[in-house]
C-alpha cells in the first residue's frame, strides 16, 4: 500500500507569510488540487490493474484536516483513505477533524521525522509539496508506478531534484531516517544517503507538474491571488 505525506508547514515568508496550500487556484485550494490528484492516480492505476491501494495520508503541519479535504476523501474515494493531520512537533494527530491551523515550521526534514511516527514500516511512502500548482494524476500515476530501487526522485526539466516529490519504499525511508547522523538539518543530507547507495531512480517530468508557489511571480503565472491579513 502507499501512503502519503503532503508538507504543508512552511512559512510562506516571500509572500507574506500566506498558508501556500490554502492558495486557490480555479476554485480550488492547492491542497485540495494535490490530493485530488492523489485519488485520482489511483483511479488510473486501478484501470491498469496496478492499483496499490492506500495507507494514511499524513497533512504534515497543520493541526487539523481541512474541511475541504475531509469532503473531498469522504466523497471521492471509495474506500476512502485515512487522512491524518499533524502539526510539527505534535506527539499525536487528529484524523479528519475540521478546520486548519498551521504551526511554526522547522524544516522539512524535521517535518518527515514527526510525519514518520505515523507511516507504516511496509509498503511505500509518497513525500509532496503541499503548494504545487499544477500536478496531475497522470504525474501521480506514474510515480506510482513499480519501484525498481528503493527511491523513486522526480526532477524537473533542469535536472533539479524536487526533494518533495518523490516515491520511497517504507522500510528504505526508516532506515535512511534512522541512519542519519545527529547534526543532519536538510532533506539534502538524506537523498544524499540514498545516492550514496545507489539506490535513487530519477524520474523527469514536465516544468508545469514541478511547479510550486513561492514567490509572487509564481501566484501570478497560475492566477492566484493572495494577500496577506
Amino acid at each position: 500500500m502507499d501512503a502519503a505525506v503532503i508538507f504543508v508547514g512552511g512559512r510562506g515568508s516571500r509572500l507574506g507569510g500566506v498558508f501556500k496550500p490554502g492558495l486557490v487556484r480555479e476554485g480550488e485550494t492547492l491542497l485540495v488540487r494535490t490530493v485530488r490528484a492523489l485519488l485520482d492516480s489511483e483511479r488510473i492505476l486501478t484501470e491498469q490493474r496496478a492499483a496499490p491501494g492506500w495507507g494514511p495520508i499524513v497533512l504534515q503541519g497543520i493541526a487539523a484536516v481541512p474541511a475541504d479535504v475531509r469532503d473531498l476523501v469522504e466523497t471521492a474515494a471509495r474506500p476512502a483513505p485515512r487522512v491524518l493531520a499533524r502539526a510539527d512537533g505534535a506527539s499525536g494527530a487528529s484524523d479528519l477533524s475540521s478546520g486548519a491551523l498551521a504551526t511554526p515550521p522547522r524544516g522539512p526534514l524535521a517535518a518527515l521525522r514527526d510525519a514518520a511516527r505515523l507511516l507504516p514500516g511496509a509498503g511505500r511512502v509518497l513525500l509532496l509539496a503541499g503548494d504545487l500548482a499544477a500536478v496531475t494524476a497522470r504525474d501521480l500515476a506514474e510515480l506510482r508506478a513499480p519501484l525498481a530501487r528503493p527511491t523513486r526522485l522526480v526532477t524537473d526539466p533542469g535536472g533539479r531534484d524536487q526533494y518533495l516529490f518523490a516515491l520511497w519504499d517504507a522500510a528504505a525511508l526508516h532506515d535512511a531516517l534512522a541512519g542519519l547522523p545527529p547534526g543532519a538539518a536538510s532533506l539534502r543530507a538524506l537523498y544524499a544517503r540514498a545516492d550514496e547507495r545507489a539506490s535513487i531512480e530519477r524520474m523527469r517530468c514536465a516544468e508545469a507538474s514541478t511547479a510550486d508557489i513561492d514567490e509572487p511571480s509564481d501566484a501570478a503565472r497560475w492566477g492566484i491571488s493572495w494577500h496577506h491579513d
